[in-house]
């Protein structure tokens, strides 16, 4: 299943009477007579100051040695232990070479 901004759908029809023509929608065609109520969107987080983007709420790669998955309910959480992981790799840069990097 693909999913993000880069799999918004689209529904078109062919052959027949033409009578499933209203139910066509494919706005990067001008096909826009059903609304849309949520727009696809990738999932985006921010991990030590730099801004992660993701197709899925999978972040496979943003944290070498880890594989981040965003959930609703455990955003507060996931925010706090980046943040730890920042300062704690913060800590580690300052004391082996000496100064804030």
């Amino acid at each position: 299943e693909e999913t993000g901004s880069a799999n918004a759908i689209t529904v078109t029809q062919t052959g027949g009477d033409g009578g499933l023509a209203a139910l066509e929608y494919d706005p990067g065609n001008g096909l826009a007579s059903l609304t849309e109520s949520l727009a696809p969107q990738d999932a985006r987080i921010q991990i030590d100051g730099f801004d992660v983007v993701s197709s899925t709420n999978t972040f496979d790669g943003a944290v070498e040695g880890a594989v981040v998955r965003h959930r609703d309910r455990l955003h507060a959480q996931l925010r706090r232990a980046i943040e730890e992981l920042g300062d704690a790799r913060h800590a580690v840069e300052q004391r082996i070479f000496g100064v804030r990097v």
